[in-house]
């Protein structure tokens, strides 16, 4: 072998090496945020808070950032068929601390954490609370059930979830 060829390997062997660790690096920056949907609730609540729209969507969720970088959620959208359009939550929503839901049941939103965006998740941190969507115009369905998908948007990523929400009204 002469001196070129030698060079040449040594030159792949050391690039190869720097590739891997380049790979091992992003990989550990690679946003991953689990996101578990613990209970979903929509209900008719007219005049009970500021929002003219006279259907309410509350979701209690569970937030996990497992990536050595902050991650930080600046919206959530719910999208299904058996709404008119798709719904979103953004840091300007307020919803009533209390909705009634028929004769006997109730809703508080003040008892646990409201997570309105934007939620800020540092490396290895985990929040837990409500998302609340105030701006359902109709429903097309009579179902006791909506499907559809929670999209939580966040500075690195978008993520998708399919859902089930009761219907708490009927």
């Amino acid at each position: 072998m002469n001196l070129a060829t030698i060079l040449s390997l040594v030159a792949i062997a050391v690039s190869l090496f720097t590739l891997g660790i380049h790979l091992l690096k992003y990989l550990h920056t690679v946003p991953k945020v689990k996101i578990d949907v613990l209970n979903s609730y929509l209900f008719r609540a007219e005049n009970q808070d500021r929002y003219a729209s006279p259907y309410r969507l509350i979701i209690e969720l569970n937030l996990v950032n497992k990536s050595e970088q902050p991650i930080s959620i600046y919206e959530y959208e719910f999208v299904s068929k058996d709404i008119g359009q798709t719904t979103f939550m953004k840091g300007h929503h307020r919803p009533a601390d209390h909705y009634t839901i028929g004769k006997n049941m109730s809703v508080n939103v003040s008892d646990t954490k409201l997570l309105k965006p934007p939620v800020n998740l540092s490396p290895y941190s985990s929040e837990y609370g409500v998302i609340a969507f105030t701006t359902i115009k109709e429903l097309n369905t009579d179902s006791s059930e909506i499907d559809g998908w929670l999209i939580v948007k966040t500075s690195r990523k978008s993520y998708s979830i399919k859902m089930k929400a009761a219907r708490s009204d009927l």
